[in-house]
């Protein structure tokens, strides 16, 4: 069986699989002060708990980006289970080629999100290809194209987003398949959780409250605008050769030049 580490800044997660299959799943939190021998007793005590033993495990795979509990997390798997654990990295030989700005900035858990995507679009693609004249939508961000000083990587992984499905537009046009790609880079808003943990980070950053921050990104984005907007974008099937690219506001959809 394989288990998947999923190292995040707040939770640790992990899976079990065998073959294509997830067996179990568990998470905690995520102690960044961790040694390597509290996390293999951790981990080898939630197998018990699922009835199963330690020598079940022939391969780990993990992905961190918590960069100061990865060694200790490798080393615990090795002691843990008596194999060498894959660590995702920009490194790592995954298929997929980074031909973004900063390939080297790209998160774990975003490189692993680009590698699902690809695998799952490989199996579409001999499976069930969308239809000529069919849209493909791609949600970006903002910070693609401003960039995001407070969150190291996410910047690059959402550039990565818009690069990707420019690739794939490429790829559409090239072998007249007649599928449409669009980008949309929503704006920042405090309306969803994310984005209030981005408002109240960047108005400590600038010295102001959340309100005033959030008074500047007036009128906001919600919800709401983001169905109706990607509804009424998904009707429209013309200029279907063209890598579409967006920005949305809280004013809604304005396309960029």
């Amino acid at each position: 069986m394989l288990l998947a580490i999923d190292v995040g800044n707040t939770n640790l997660k992990c899976g079990l699989f065998r073959e294509q299959s997830l067996l179990q799943r568990f998470r905690t939190e995520t102690i960044r002060t961790a040694n390597a021998a509290e996390l293999a007793r951790q981990l080898r005590k939630w197998l018990a708990e699922q009835s199963l033993a330690h020598t079940e495990i022939q391969a780990v795979v993990i992905a961190s980006v918590v960069p100061a509990l990865t060694p200790a997390l490798l080393e615990a798997a090795r002691s843990a289970f008596a194999c060498e654990p894959l660590l995702v990295s920009p490194e790592l030989s995954t298929g997929i080629t980074l031909r973004g700005p900063s390939p080297l900035e790209l998160g774990a858990d975003r490189l692993a999100n680009a590698v699902a995507a690809w695998s799952l679009a490989q199996q579409g693609a001999t499976r069930e290809r969308p239809a000529p004249g069919s849209l493909v939508v791609a949600i970006s961000s903002g910070a693609a194209l401003r960039g995001s000083p407070l969150s190291g990587g996410y910047s690059g992984a959402k550039a990565m987003i818009r690069f990707l499905a420019g690739y794939a537009a490429d790829e559409s046009r090239r072998a007249q398949l007649g599928i449409g790609f669009a980008t949309v880079q929503p704006q920042l808003t405090p309306a969803t959780e994310l984005g209030a943990a981005g408002v109240a980070a960047y108005a400590h950053r600038q010295g102001i409250d959340t309100g005033t921050f959030a008074a500047a990104l007036q009128p906001l984005l919600t919800p709401a605008i983001v169905d109706a907007d990607i509804a009424r974008l998904c009707q429209d099937t013309d200029n279907q050769d063209e890598h579409r690219e967006y920005q949305l506001t809280g004013h809604g959809l304005h396309a960029m030049a």
